[in-house]
């Protein structure tokens, strides 16, 4: 008779959940044309700021957040973000790492679960820092940036570094998203993605190593020791720098064309790359396009 009773309450609680979940799922994808009323989430946009002597390292980690990143002439750090009833974010600073926090920000009661905000931080343009990033469903940007390494994962959004030089590991990670980067000087750049383009500007690294799945690969000014490209379903094209016959190259594709030009601007600019360079570049269905060029001494 016990059994029988705790049998009934594990039905009764199993059939209460399935009609909350019922309703919270038909009002949430419904589709009609009644009108709603405005979502009150008492949202406060709030700026905070932070003084340190030494901060080596930034940590964020957030949902549904576009984390931006700009260097400026102060001495603190400024926060910009937006909380509401169900969004909020927690500030540590200690042993030289400061980390954000953001919280609640998954409840089935949210009626705006997925709105993204905008979280930027300023920084001082006088530091050097290790850049740790997490996030979904929001870009990752950071602008005149000196950094030791940057860590960044993020989905369904891009990834933009303009102007950044980073001493070591530059690792990024994205899913349908367009990553572009303009400017930027690392040690090595480690880079996957799918579906959405990937653009290199103006990139000096010792080792380049990028995969993508079903999105196109374009570069100019590339400028590399070693170099791996590998996607798929999509045209690889763009300019390195450097002597044709100073390159190992292993480059395949299936079902495209593979044409590799040189453009001539007289001695190459750094004599120490004298030496043979791997370069790996791997597509399907699509053709692949390099020019080699030289640039002269100014």
């Amino acid at each position: 008779m016990k059994e029988n009773k705790t049998g009934v309450i594990l039905l009764l609680i199993t059939l209460i959940i399935f009609l909350i979940s019922s309703i919270f799922i038909v009002e949430r994808f419904r589709t009609d044309a009644t009108p709603r009323e405005p979502i009150n989430l008492n949202e406060e946009e709030k700026t905070r700021t932070i003084t340190s002597d030494r901060i080596e390292e930034i940590v964020v980690s957030a949902r549904n957040a576009n984390v931006i990143i700009e260097t400026a002439e102060i001495n603190h750090f400024e926060i910009t973000y937006t909380e509401h009833d169900f969004l909020s974010y927690q500030f540590i600073n200690e042993d030289n790492q400061f980390t954000i926090n953001q919280t609640n920000s998954f409840n089935l009661l949210n009626p705006a679960p997925n709105n993204v905000y905008d979280l930027t931080i300023k920084v001082p343009n006088t530091e050097i820092y290790t850049l740790n990033i997490r996030t979904t469903n929001g870009f990752v940007s950071i602008t005149n940036a000196r950094t030791n390494a940057i860590d960044i994962n993020t989905s369904n959004n891009g990834i933009i570094l303009t102007n950044v030089n980073n001493a070591n590991l530059a690792r990024l990670r994205t899913t349908n998203g367009t990553v572009v980067l303009t400017d930027l000087k690392t040690d090595s750049l480690t880079l996957n993605t799918s579906n959405r383009r990937v653009m290199l500007n103006d990139v000096e690294a010792n080792d380049i190593s990028i995969r993508n799945v079903n999105a196109s690969v374009s570069f100019s000014n590339l400028l590399a020791f070693d170099i791996s490209i590998i996607t798929s379903n999509s045209n690889v094209s763009g300019t390195i720098i450097g002597r044709n016959e100073l390159f190992n190259k292993d480059i395949v594709t299936s079902n495209g064309t593979i044409s590799l030009d040189e453009q001539s601007f007289g001695t190459i600019l750094n004599s120490d790359k004298d030496q043979i360079q791997p370069l790996v570049v791997y597509t399907t269905h699509a053709d692949i396009t390099i020019n080699f060029r030289e640039l002269a001494n100014d």
